[in-house]
């Protein structure tokens, strides 16, 4: 009885040397949220972007996902203010961010049309896959009060 116990283990280890990617361990995708630029330029708008990204960062923390905060990849970026946002991550950064194991960014733009009390925030959020080094997905939104609806990246962006 010990002998194939013995046996089954062995037969596993080689298994597991030569097939190494036989049965690839299944990890949770994560993700971390660099924030938003306001396209307006009216720093009066900055808290609304900076809102935004607390709350998408907060939302993301849940099982499948594991969101990663800048602070954890030993801060490779502070995001400045939302009206001084570069339009797109620099190249360094998404590398920075894929060596402490992050796979997904997410960054956008909003832009607030109307006036107060009418108001539309138009977001353009993209997410991005930094371990293919391609474009994980774009979703395109307005809210307007008092209506607001969710927003959804296509399905295949996540794999």
């Amino acid at each position: 009885m010990a002998l194939g116990l013995a046996g089954v283990a062995v037969i596993g280890i080689v298994l597991g040397v030569a097939f190494p990617n036989l049965f690839p361990w299944r990890r949770s995708p994560s993700v971390t949220v660099l924030g938003f630029k306001n396209i307006n330029g009216d720093k009066n708008l900055d808290p609304w972007g900076d809102q935004f990204r607390n709350t998408l960062q907060s939302r993301l923390d849940i099982e499948p996902v594991t969101y990663k905060t800048l602070a954890s990849m030993a801060n490779p970026w502070t995001p400045p203010p939302p009206s001084q946002m570069p339009d797109e991550p620099p190249p360094d950064l998404l590398n920075r961010v894929h060596q402490f194991g992050c796979r997904y960014v997410i960054y956008g733009t909003y832009a607030v049309e109307g006036n107060p009390g009418a108001r539309t925030i138009v977001w353009d959020i993209h997410m991005f896959d930094v371990e293919k080094g391609q474009s994980g997905g774009v979703c395109t939104s307005a809210f307007s009060s008092p209506t607001a609806k969710r927003l959804r990246f296509p399905r295949a962006a996540i794999s």
